[in-house]
């Protein structure tokens, strides 16, 4: 992988310690119960803890590295030495594609007080009225309240989520 697909990472890490890490996760035993919890953070965990590096975020820093696992000073014989090729993706059917529509169409139409709709509402609308100034609330619970289908929720929600994007952004103090 190039580092230039790696914004996110340090400087440091590169293509050879990406490198080591997968040769290292052909190094760990087989037949292993490893009882720990881990997750999505344990790689940057375990990319960090390989090439002495610092946490990115508070998530891979609390995270459990997977460098307990290796054990093998050389890799496991039953190691595949090549792939398989990925699979190729293919189009869908167009009568596939306007079934899925159609569907999509249906659902947007339905009432937006079934389902879970009505909780994400509502902590949509809590976000939209924590971000705003006190004077727009009227404004907002009007809007709010012409809600009717999912395709409006959806809307609605898309337009918090831009608020919050924003704000976020931006990292000011809020009004209210």
């Amino acid at each position: 992988m190039e580092p230039s697909l790696l914004p996110t990472l340090p400087r440091t890490v590169t293509r050879l310690s990406l490198r080591r890490a997968v040769t290292r996760a052909i190094q760990a035993c087989g037949n292993i119960i490893d009882r720990r919890m881990y997750d999505h953070a344990s790689i940057p965990a375990t990319l960090e803890a390989l090439s002495n590096l610092q946490p990115m975020t508070n998530r891979d820093k609390a995270a459990n590295s997977l460098t307990s696992l290796i054990t093998l000073t050389t890799p496991r014989p039953n190691t595949p030495a090549t792939l398989p090729a990925p699979v190729k993706l293919r189009r869908l059917p167009l009568k596939v594609q306007r079934a899925a529509m159609l569907q999509q169409k249906r659902l947007l139409r339905q009432s937006a007080d079934t389902g879970n709709v009505p909780g994400f509402l509502g902590v949509a609308l809590k976000a939209d009225l924590s971000l705003s100034p006190k004077a727009e609330h009227a404004k907002i619970r009007a809007r709010f309240k012409k809600i009717k289908t999912r395709a409006h929720a959806s809307a609605y929600m898309r337009s918090v989520q831009t608020k919050i994007s924003v704000m976020q952004s931006v990292d000011k103090p809020r009004s209210r």
